[in-house]
């Protein structure tokens, strides 16, 4: 089907030549005798209906080229596997099937951390006004970590995007930083530069400290994850030595209320951040979490 072309342009052009006819032939009934006006009436009507039943072959015709056209693709490429003989060409070839059956589920995967800071700003980007960011920030590691995590590009495009939502386009941030010890916030003047300026924002600011007994109950829910609006929630995929490389994307209603319900749990827990108290900051393993 055509990016012009949609199921309802048939229903639509049908119901607007309905109101169109039947205005000419209101228009039409007092300048013709009477049996005129229904042979009128009539061929406008089955005029309405042609041009309705034209639009709908069209936009059969371009889903059904559409197919034949994937199809195509699908067979060259299989064709061309075969003639190589090479097992990286079939390897691509399955890893692209899986993909599509998986975007069939309304689900993607990120391979490594910059490819899900990359996503995870396009997606901020489309966000609009009335629409929530819910976003969690998962914070371990030693001051030298934290100093590394601070200088990375990516993290300092997606702070601003999160910001530029709040600030600029109306979306409602909130941003939950989960800490394994309360001590790494005064670990660095990184971590204190950061909360504060983030705390000038229109971003919500919250914090736990799994350390903490209060917050005994966030140490069994996850604690990497972003919901944008009601488009998608992107889950961190944990790997070696803690540090996160990758992330599935689901656009599935069930799985982004189901990490939503998570996120409410974890937010009536949270402390609201405050600058003045002189205790801010975080601190990651160096590419281990997004933040």
């Amino acid at each position: 089907m055509t990016k012009n072309s949609t199921p309802a342009n048939s229903f639509i052009v049908l119901v607007t030549g309905t109101i169109v006819s039947i205005g000419v032939s209101l228009l039409l009934a007092n300048r013709f005798p009477s049996p005129y006006q229904y042979v009128l009436g009539l061929l406008s009507e089955l005029l309405v209906v042609l041009l309705s039943l034209g639009v709908l072959v069209y936009e059969i015709n371009s889903s059904v080229l559409r197919a034949i056209q994937d199809r195509d693709i699908l067979v060259a490429a299989e064709d061309s596997a075969a003639r190589s003989g090479d097992p990286g060409f079939a390897n691509r070839l399955n890893n692209v099937r899986n993909q599509l059956t998986e975007l069939a589920k309304g689900h993607y995967e990120l391979d490594d951390l910059y490819a899900v800071y990359r996503d995870d700003i396009e997606s901020i980007k489309n966000l609009t006004k009335g629409q929530q960011l819910c976003s969690m920030c998962p914070v371990g590691g030693s001051p030298d970590d934290v100093a590394l995590q601070f200088s990375n590009k990516s993290f300092h495009a997606s702070m601003a995007e999160h910001c530029n939502a709040a600030d600029n386009k109306g979306v409602t941030v909130t941003r939950i930083y989960i800490f394994e010890r309360q001590s790494i916030l005064t670990s660095t003047q990184e971590c204190t530069a950061h909360l504060k300026s983030i705390s000038n924002t229109h971003v919500d600011v919250r914090l736990i400290f799994l350390d903490d007994p209060r917050f005994q109950h966030a140490r069994s829910l996850p604690r990497d994850f972003i919901i944008f609006g009601n488009n998608k929630v992107s889950v961190g995929r944990i790997g070696k030595n803690s540090r996160v490389d990758g992330a599935d994307v689901w656009a599935d209603k069930d799985k982004i209320d189901q990490y939503r319900n998570k996120f409410v749990e974890l937010l009536t827990q949270s402390d609201k951040y405050k600058a003045q108290s002189n205790t801010a900051g975080i601190s990651e393993q160096h590419g281990g979490f997004r933040c």
